[in-house]
């Protein structure tokens, strides 16, 4: 890994290495960077997703249980809260055997995909 320059305070700067799966979330800007802008770690993008796509659950089981809402448009939020629910198993594999709990990753942009369209489509 390499070693990055880092300043704590102005004017004292040194060299830092953040070696994968350091813990970190956010890192320094890269060196020579115009905007000067963080850059987040795949650990920050995958826990924004996670919170995206809970956001979404949560939209579709209140559109699932809401009384006023058309009978299709309910059935489509329920059967997308239960393809949801399907992900998550509890007993899972867990830990360093994620790939058995979502061999086919690409489930989660489909579901996603059509969680959006469902919940930005007029009733």
């Amino acid at each position: 890994h390499a070693f990055i320059r880092q300043a704590g305070t102005p004017g004292d700067e040194h060299w830092v290495r953040y070696p994968n799966g350091d813990g970190y979330h956010i890192y320094p800007p890269l060196p020579g960077s115009a905007t000067g802008t963080p850059e987040a770690s795949l650990r920050l993008c995958a826990i924004r997703d996670g919170v995206e796509e809970f956001t979404y659950y949560e939209k579709l089981a209140a559109l699932a249980a809401a009384p006023d809402a058309p009978a299709a448009r309910r059935a489509a939020a329920e059967e997308l809260c239960a393809a949801y629910r399907a992900l998550v198993p509890i007993p899972n594999a867990g830990g360093r055997n994620s790939t058995k709990i979502l061999p086919e990753p690409e489930v989660l942009d489909r579901l996603r995909l059509r969680a959006g369209e469902l919940l930005s489509a007029k009733p």
